[in-house]
């Protein structure tokens, strides 16, 4: 998949490119003019069917992400709602706590196992679009006015659709995860309200070493294992943007220039 990834973006960009003009490069090679309709439409489209080619060898990856992210979110919130209804109740432990316990180490190990997938995609996704981002913002704001005219509507569209793309794969990609580790402590602000009135010792020797187990582990996904996304994340990711931005912002040419 990444020659192949490679492979496609090579095509999309060097031989099929679309330009400030919207006249992939192929056109101006092959020497077809704006008289040639039907030539030119055809090129013009399989351009742009090219381009969505490359697009969905990222994309599907991301989409594919997401899915998981809702999966195992959804099976946190599961585990809570039916392993450990009894305890948001009458606030008793469950019978099924040893059933709870495994299933919680057994959706923590998909966790783990996913992570090992999606950790250096996400880490790339964080860096990199961050920082494409600060640079298609800071292109709009001073290119804007020779860039944005009613004659070259597609350049500049093209722009803002890159923006709201890379801003939306790092917002949503930074929301589930943080959301599925949310849902992933939850079983223990749910075991705390316990009552161990009627607890047997062998029920109170697996609630402490599971307790002490979701103290010690944050389940959850990183970026490549550096930090685990969580929601105070969303907080920092926005100051690393802002300060890419800044300094970016800072580096501009005089208006005189």
């Amino acid at each position: 998949l990444g020659a192949a990834f490679v492979t496609f973006d090579l095509i999309g960009n060097v031989i099929f490119d679309v330009q400030g003009d919207f006249v992939p490069p192929l056109l101006k090679l092959t020497n077809v003019s704006d008289s040639d309709q039907t030539t030119y439409y055809v090129l013009l489209t399989s351009a742009i069917f090219v381009h969505v080619i490359t697009d969905m060898f990222w994309i599907f990856p991301f989409l594919y992400y997401v899915a998981i992210c809702l999966y195992l979110t959804r099976c946190f919130r599961m585990l809570v709602e039916y392993e450990l209804e009894p305890v948001m109740q009458n606030l008793a432990l469950p019978k099924t706590l040893p059933r709870a316990i495994f299933s919680y180490e057994y959706l923590a190990t998909m966790v783990k196992d996913a992570d090992c997938v999606f950790a250096f995609p996400l880490f790339t996704i964080f860096v990199t679009n961050i920082l494409n981002i600060s640079l298609l913002l800071y292109y709009i704001l001073w290119k804007g006015a020779t860039t944005f005219t009613i004659t070259n509507p597609i350049f500049p569209s093209m722009l803002l659709m890159w923006l709201m793309l890379l801003g939306g794969i790092v917002v949503v990609s930074a929301v589930v995860a943080a959301h599925l580790n949310d849902e992933a402590q939850k079983p223990l602000d749910v075991l705390y309200k316990a009552k161990l009135n009627s607890a047997t010792d062998t029920e109170l020797l697996q609630l402490n070493v599971f307790l002490h187990k979701l103290n010690q582990r944050n389940v959850g996904f990183t970026c490549w294992e550096l930090f685990i996304i969580t929601k105070p994340l969303l907080l920092t990711l926005s100051g690393i943007f802002f300060t890419f931005f800044t300094v970016i912002y800072q580096l501009s040419p005089p208006q005189n220039s």
